[in-house]
């Protein structure tokens, strides 16, 4: 699809090509789609600050590479945002280094890990005292655990930037139709996810315990009932 128009192009940019990829390579460095992938070809990476005191060679471990990504033009971008939450492997390209992140662990080129010391006695995940609270890096694991998350990912693509403003629906419709296949079944209209009883119980609104099951009119009203949730001081 190289050669085709962008409208075209972008149709074709769909769930499965993610979800069903080994892994996605993603090009989180330089303002521009031209800038490359540091380390590979004739594009550098930054070099990895280092010295020798007293015949021991001292290299900097560089700072955190999420921090790095979440402030890259990639990660502000709006197309961009489902390569990241509908990728399982994520191999990402940045100045300085590189970093892997899947939904069960993530490690990056600049620290040598110990790894299987890190993961669970099975070994599909990292502990969780090595996660970023339920996540287990910067990535929900897949578009989310429970169906009232479909606000969580609508909160953080809708901070991102659009050139075009006709391509907001259209930017984020796999990952709805991603929670509308999956077990939460969330369904929407025209963007609008149709929340149910247990999602609104979830977000801190009241509920009625009794409500098992809501119409999808019911559940397109709550969808478009936005609020604020209020903490109380202690």
């Amino acid at each position: 699809m190289a050669h085709a128009p962008p409208a075209r192009r972008r149709r074709h940019y769909n769930a499965s090509c993610l979800n069903n990829a080994h892994l996605t390579i993603i090009a989180a460095a330089g303002a521009t789609p031209n800038h490359g992938l540091p380390g590979v070809g004739k594009r550098c990476r930054q070099p990895q600050p280092h010295g020798i005191v007293r015949g021991h060679m001292l290299v900097s471990s560089l700072s955190d590479p999420r921090d790095e990504i979440q402030h890259s033009k990639w990660f502000q971008r709006g197309w961009t945002y489902q390569e990241g939450i509908l990728s399982p492997r994520r191999l990402i390209f940045i100045d300085s280094q590189v970093h892997f992140e899947c939904s069960g662990m993530y490690c990056c080129v600049a620290l040598n890990l110990p790894l299987r010391s890190l993961h669970t006695q099975s070994g599909h995940r990292f502990r969780a005292q090595f996660c970023d609270k339920i996540n287990i890096g910067m990535f929900p694991r897949g578009i989310g655990t429970l169906g009232w998350e479909i606000v969580q990912r609508i909160e953080e693509y809708t901070k991102r930037q659009l050139t075009d403003s006709t391509d907001n629906l259209k930017g984020f419709l796999d990952v709805l139709h991603a929670f509308a296949r999956s077990r939460k079944r969330v369904l929407h209209c025209a963007g609008v996810p149709m929340i149910s009883a247990s999602s609104q119980r979830r977000l801190g609104r009241e509920s009625k315990p009794c409500v098992q099951e809501l119409s999808p009119l019911t559940g397109f009203c709550r969808g478009l009932c936005w609020g604020c949730c209020t903490s109380r001081a202690a």
